[in-house]
């Protein structure tokens, strides 16, 4: 079995780091999956130019991103059976219920 090591260094909480640091690590994930819009994605790519902690963590965050795509586990796990496939549902529709209740 394969493992992948990546360390990520980012300083806890966002205390001290313009709150557009914050904005721009929301829009992250889909600016790098290519889910923004140009304008969007534009101000993201002007912000990691003048930040370079948050071109570092952009930067870690792609290099994860690749490793999860690229990585296939030595032994795939079979399908479920049809019994665990309705257990599995039954208990997510419970924590779905479970969920809009609580609000």
């Amino acid at each position: 079995m394969r493992r992948l090591s990546v360390t990520v260094e980012w300083p806890a909480g966002m205390s001290g780091y313009p709150c557009n640091c914050e904005k721009m690590m929301a829009r992250l994930s889909d600016y790098l999956d290519g889910d923004l819009d140009a304008e969007t994605a534009a101000e993201v790519e002007r912000h990691l130019r003048a930040c370079s902690q948050c071109l570092a963590y952009a930067d870690s965050l792609h290099r994860i991103v690749e490793l999860c795509r690229a990585y296939e586990p030595a032994v795939k796990p079979r399908p479920l059976n049809p019994s665990a496939r309705a257990e599995l549902r039954s208990a997510w529709q419970k924590a779905l219920a479970d969920r809009r209740r609580a609000k």
